[in-house]
């Protein structure tokens, strides 16, 4: 059984910054898609994506620097 520790709080480390980049790409992908679903027009506004992907990484940074410590038991199965 592995244990998986997240970040102390007050602190960020490295796979949080790479789930804040993943955030940042996916959340203004799904903005748009909902968009172009609402009004029937696919127009891509370059800039308005980076401004929501943006803001999402830095939330989601935000929202992690202040969540506590958590450990995670990730349990192995055995594969014969």
């Amino acid at each position: 059984m592995n244990i998986i520790k997240t970040s102390k709080k007050y602190a960020l480390d490295k796979m949080d910054f790479a789930k804040s980049f993943l955030i940042s790409i996916i959340t203004p992908v799904l903005y748009e898609i909902q968009k172009s679903l609402d009004s029937g027009v696919f127009a891509v506004n370059w800039k308005q994506m980076g401004m929501i992907g943006l803001g999402a990484g830095v939330a989601y940074l935000i929202k992690n620097f202040f969540t506590p410590s958590v450990e995670i038991k990730k349990v192995q199965e055995d594969v014969k």
